[in-house]
């Protein structure tokens, strides 16, 4: 009958594979590194916006940076704990994002750069299990759509210097949040893992 819902029935086995994935992504520090990068990316992107007009190939020559930057860290990360052989993707992307600079340069242009790395870290939180993540990435993509995204400013007539201010003012507010979950993200897991031992 506890396989009907009758009772809860925890099975022991998948309980512990349960918390060992768990600990691990405590000690690579996923969510709090991707949550981080996400905000400081977002952040230089806004003030690059507020500060130097909309220059989309700075802002679209971060979003490699910061997917290359984020992984060699995680590759470092994993390394040093004998974590090899994750298949999150986060070298893929950042090859990509690499090989890719033109057509990265031209869609940050069209759809907003922030559009851009918030559906690189919607991939990342999809994949590493981690719902802030993912959903922290999905809003960002969507302010960058809503904010930054050629159709929509031609749709709104919104004139080019005053929008790129608000641009940059809507998606440095965005990467400072990012940035702070970040933080709240470490910490929580810094207490996760004093609990482990």
């Amino acid at each position: 009958m506890a396989g009907q819902g009758a009772e809860y029935c925890p099975i022991p086995s998948v309980l512990v594979a349960t918390d060992a994935a768990r600990t691990g992504r405590q000690r690579l520090r996923v969510e709090s590194t991707n949550l981080l990068v996400l905000g400081a990316a977002a952040s230089a992107i806004g003030l690059g916006w507020m500060f130097g007009g909309s220059l989309p190939f700075v802002s679209g020559l971060l979003i490699p940076i910061a997917f290359v930057g984020l992984a060699v860290l995680m590759s470092h990360r994993s390394n040093r704990i004998g974590m090899r052989g994750r298949q999150i993707g986060y070298t893929s992307v950042a090859v990509v994002s690499v090989v890719a600079i033109p057509w990265v340069l031209t869609a940050a242009t069209v759809f907003g750069a922030l559009s851009l790395l918030g559906a690189g870290f919607v991939v990342f939180g999809w994949r590493e299990r981690c719902q802030r993540l993912w959903v922290t990435g999905a809003l960002g993509s969507l302010l960058g759509l809503i904010t930054a995204s050629e159709p929509i400013r031609t749709m709104l007539s919104v004139n080019a210097a005053e929008g790129s201010v608000a641009t940059g003012v809507v998606t440095a507010s965005f990467g400072v949040i990012a940035f702070a979950l970040g933080v709240l993200s470490y910490l929580a897991e810094s207490e996760g893992l004093a609990r482990i031992g």
